[in-house]
């Protein structure tokens, strides 16, 4: 094949084009196959039920932290410690090696649990991500006869709905509500047995040594080898009920000094559904999760256990959310790509155009998209957003391509006009990927990062296509293409004639619209080249002012990370008294549940509640009412004796985080105190919200050594019998063929205070003793919650406030707690992630300056001069101006995804600059420039600049409409494009005229291009 002939192969490059799509295509079906990245972040769990927090903090959160603080890359350790239950939070280096890291984490976790007492339950270790808001959250009903039995739902739930979820890829934490787990409840008569000097500790250890299977080895057996199993295990529960002891050397039957019964633990939380009870699910996202891709792994397994008795109530799913926002950002590009054709279509010589010029778009959309999803990215949100915002940029390679082949006649002319076309070109292509290089280089968000890779593949796939396989389909050669040139299509000439005589009079009101808008534009452009040329100060001083507005709006447009919450539904957290019970807290939420249900904006309202404290999730209509609206709904109806908290902010206020840190978690919460009021007292701080409360009422016993000695008992052995007959600590694990069941010695009744110092106390060959006779006690009040961050103790409050700068409010707010004596090695700190962020958001101007910079090289380098640069840059300043007042006007932040758009916008400002100033080089040098040089050069580079623009607005305006909490990356991007790319064409046709002649008397002594 000659090289000149390849513009003549239309079928190699069907064939091609075909094989590129059809590659395309079976990558885009596989995406969901591709390996997940392996997890950043973990969250640990261990529950032991009935020990207090500080006991928590003291035998498991301090051994996990110093168990797991030297793991390689491991960034930060943040623990919980609570009554029952110690919850420590991982985030790891996601750049350092992590290859087996979740083995290093379980080997460290199971380092610690095997120093345990047998009574903590097996820890849970689940990958997880740095939000603690589902990610998918249900009711669940039993459904049919099999769900009447008493624990069916719990046991369903916990052993096989559960574990499955868990296994999902992206799924972190599970965590059901409302139900209780099975156990085996021995509940001993105090009396009976301490008359008897049985202590329960003594018929734990008897139950717990003689329930039990033990490997006991090997034996030989001719050639070959058996395994030895002692299995001591009770086979069936009227087996267990007929057991007997020999203790302390009294015979005991079982029976005759306890109750055994099988039958469901004491839930944590108890769960409603629009007031009546229901079981809950909740599922955590893992570090790195999509959403999307989550939530249809959720809906495949619920199909796959449809044939369990159980009913699935989804009142969240955030990625259903998320993919109901990738269908409508799927649909704003398709839209968008249509709108970038049909002006390649208008464009094209005599408005004939090939198939797959037409289809052009849609083709580099496929092929891009394919080519990084072979690369390993996801096609989310955010990658599809990079490829449809700098789809009108990318094509622009096209259409200019397509408008210029239209004069070659031959095949070696054409292969010229590619020639001369690679330049500018490859110029402007790289230039605006250049721009895109800082956007993946700032720590702004990984969302900001892949939009930087959607576009610049998608810009690089159109300059390949535009230079390989679209030129055989545009080129007509000889008479077509001198066909083509006396008809140079609809935008130019203003009419086409019609076959068909029917729509003659429409097309001739259209030829007459056309013509009229022509004559206008031409009118304008006249009279704009002759101002340019009498005046180029005018607009070099237009475009200096606004510039200088843009500058002012950027100095009033607030630094903001950004709100959380999400459309159309509620997170509301509910605190009450420390040690408040839980069942009166289900009461109260059960009751303000269907006072809030009245409101018919209201779908569904789900509640959780536990001892001191609940949540609520609301579902609603909001094209009925606004989120604001429902929060002051729920706060007029109130619940008595409890405090409603909204942790996701809206888009007219914000969360900030002010932590104490310190060795004494008293101290403090004492400190916290003191600075949550002195901030409450600032007029920018509309609510102020202690992280923490007092717990329950705390009864210290304190043994008298001398009576303890006097009666020949122990302490061990009398806190025990307390503790059982107070809470019923799990004795041990009894394994089953269905599995681990938690067996309970506990007292044949929990006793209230009064009951607690009339517990009797074994003692062997005595008569048993009051536990007053023995005991000291004062009261107080118990820690709720222990937080430790980077192995400190500390305690926080919350602020909100309206959207500021949060080094603004740090200013402000850090200066009131001056007043405050700290004890040495005692700290206060502000929201350290937001203070990351702004000043993130502030580094922008760094990152825009380098990014102008790759801009000046890359058009110096093309170019092959260094005052390229000092016409075509200037144009930026003034575009960005444009879409920054718009932002100001609409009272938008500035975000992340404002600040990554701008960048992204600085790249594709300067295309049509690039285009224009390179047809004023071209003119011939040695006399000064007319109006009639610039009027000409701006009308034949007109339509091309119209078309371009065009096109860039038409991919971006469809994208503003898309799915999607107000203010987010995509709409913010497509704002800022759509504004910015007009003022760009504006300051094209009239500012880098007036630079040139204003450098005209250097340009025309030296080589300017």
């Amino acid at each position: 094949m000659k090289a000149n002939s390849w513009l003549e192969r239309k079928r190699a490059a069907f064939c091609i084009l075909m094989m590129a799509a059809s590659v395309s295509l079976a990558l885009l079906a596989t995406r969901d196959n591709r390996k997940e990245y392996e997890a950043s972040s973990y969250t640990i769990t261990f529950r032991h039920y009935g020990i207090d927090a500080e006991e928590m903090e003291r035998s498991i959160a301090i051994p996990l932290e110093d168990a797991l603080a030297p793991l390689p890359g491991l960034l930060h350790i943040t623990s919980t410690s609570e009554n029952g239950r110690v919850r420590a939070f991982l985030r790891f280096d996601p750049d350092f090696a992590s290859y087996g890291r979740y083995e290093a984490v379980r080997d460290a976790v199971e380092e610690v649990y095997e120093t345990l007492p047998g009574s903590v339950q097996r820890p849970e270790i689940l990958s997880s991500g740095n939000s603690r808001i589902p990610v998918w959250s249900a009711a669940v009903f039993s459904r049919g006869e099999a769900g009447t039995e008493s624990g069916n739902l719990s046991e369903t739930l916990e052993r096989f709905v559960k574990p499955r979820l868990e296994a999902l890829a992206g799924a972190g934490e599970v965590e059901l509500s409302g139900i209780a787990n099975r156990e085996i409840r021995v509940a001993v008569d105090p009396r009976r047995a301490a008359a008897m000097g049985i202590s329960p500790l003594d018929l734990a250890s008897s139950l717990a040594g003689s329930d039990l299977v033990l490997p006991a080895g090997r034996i030989e057996n001719g050639n070959r080898k058996t395994l030895l199993v002692l299995d001591g295990r009770y086979r069936k529960l009227e087996d267990l009920k007929k057991a007997s002891f020999n203790i302390n050397g009294v015979r005991i039957n079982l029976e005759d000094i306890a109750e055994i019964a099988e039958g469901e633990r004491e839930p944590d939380t108890y769960s409603r559904l629009d007031g009546e009870r229901a079981a809950g699910i909740m599922v955590m996202p893992a570090s790195g999760a999509k959403p999307g891709k989550l939530s249809r792994e959720i809906k495949r397994e619920l199909e796959a256990i449809k044939d369990l008795p159980l009913d699935f109530q989804v009142l969240l799913d955030r990625g259903e959310e998320e993919t109901e926002a990738f269908r409508s950002l799927i649909l704003a590009a398709l839209e968008g790509a249509l709108a970038v054709s049909l002006m390649t279509f208008l464009m094209m010589p005599g408005g004939k155009v090939s198939p797959a010029v037409f289809l052009s778009v849609p083709l580099i959309s496929v092929f891009s998209l394919g080519l990084l999803v072979f690369c390993g990215f996801s096609p989310d949100r955010a990658l599809l957003s990079g490829i449809a915002s700098g789809l009108g940029a990318a094509v622009d390679a096209v259409i200019i391509l397509a408008w210029e082949l239209r004069r070659a006649e031959t095949a070696a002319e054409g292969l010229r006009v590619l020639g001369s076309l690679a330049p500018p070109l490859i110029s402007s292509s790289c230039t605006t990927i250049a721009a895109l290089i800082p956007l993946v280089l700032m720590d702004i968000g990984e969302e900001c990062r892949t939009l930087a890779w959607g576009s610049g593949a998608v810009t690089l796939i159109a300059l390949l296509a535009s230079f390989s396989i679209l030129p055989p389909f545009i080129f007509r050669g000889g008479n077509r293409g001198k066909a083509a040139a006396s008809h140079p299509g609809i935008l130019n000439n203003g009419s086409r004639r019609s076959r068909s005589q029917g729509m003659e009079p429409l097309r001739q009101k259209l030829s007459a619209l056309l013509r009229f808008i022509k004559r206008r534009s031409l009118r304008t452009l006249a009279f704009s080249a002759g101002l340019v040329l009498r005046h180029p100060l005018l607009y070099a001083a237009a475009a200096l002012m606004l510039s200088g507005g843009g500058m002012l709006a950027l100095g009033f447009i607030r630094p903001d990370p950004g709100g959380n919450e999400s459309p159309g539904s509620i997170y509301a957290h509910i605190e009450f008294e420390g040690g408040f019970r839980a069942e009166e807290a289900d009461r109260l939420l059960g009751i303000f549940s269907g006072k809030l249900k009245e409101n018919s904006a209201v779908k569904h309202i789900q509640s959780s509640a536990r001892s001191g404290s609940g949540s609520l999730l609301v579902k609603f209509d909001p094209e009925k009412e606004r989120s604001e609206d429902i929060k002051k709904e729920i706060r007029r109806i109130g619940i008595n004796g409890a405090f409603i908290y909204f942790p996701e902010t809206g888009s007219g206020e914000r969360n900030w985080t002010i932590s104490v840190f310190g060795d004494d978690s008293s101290l403090c919460r004492k400190f916290a105190r003191e600075a949550a009021g002195l901030s409450a007292s600032s007029g920018l701080v509309r609510e102020a919200v202690l992280n923490f409360k007092d717990g329950g009422g705390r009864i210290d016993l304190y043994p008298d050594r001398e009576r303890f000695r006097e009666a020949g008992a122990w302490f061990y052995s009398a806190a025990d019998t307390i503790r059982r007959n107070v809470h019923g600590p799990v004795a041990y694990k009894r394994l089953e063929d269905s599995g681990e069941i938690d067996v309970r010695v506990l007292g044949a009744g929990i006793p209230d205070k009064e009951k607690v110092f009339s517990i009797p106390l074994a003692l062997k060959d005595a008569y048993p003793v009051r536990v007053d006779s023995l005991m000291k006690f004062t009261e107080s009040r118990e820690s709720s919650a222990i937080e430790r961050q980077g192995r400190r103790r500390g305690a926080s409050f919350t602020i909100r406030t309206g959207p500021l700068d949060p080094r603004r409010l740090r200013k402000l707010i850090m200066p009131l707690f001056d007043r405050m004596e700290l004890p040495p090695a005692y700290s206060i700190v502000f929201d350290q992630d937001a203070i990351k962020q702004a000043e993130n958001l502030s580094g922008t101007i760094l990152w825009f300056l380098l990014a102008l910079l790759f801009c000046s090289m890359v058009i110096a380098a093309s170019n092959e001069s260094l005052r390229a640069p000092l016409v075509i840059l200037p144009v930026i300043p003034p575009s960005l101006a444009l879409p920054l007042l718009i932002l100001l006007i609409l009272g938008k932040p500035l975000n992340e995804a404002a600040a990554a758009s701008f960048i992204a916008l600085s790249g594709v400002a300067v295309n049509a600059a690039v285009l224009v100033a390179g047809s004023l080089a071209s003119l011939p040098r040695g006399k000064r420039l007319s109006s009639q040089d610039i009027y000409f050069t701006l009308r034949s580079k007109s339509p091309l600049l119209l078309a371009t623009a065009g096109t860039t607005m038409a991919g971006a305006f469809p994208l503003f409409f898309s799915a999607g909490e107000p203010g987010n990356l995509v709409q913010i991007l497509s704002l800022v494009i759509f504004w910015g790319v007009p003022a760009s064409f504006i300051c094209s046709i009239t500012l880098v005229p007036a630079l040139f002649i204003l450098f005209e008397k250097r340009i025309t002594s030296k080589n300017y291009f």
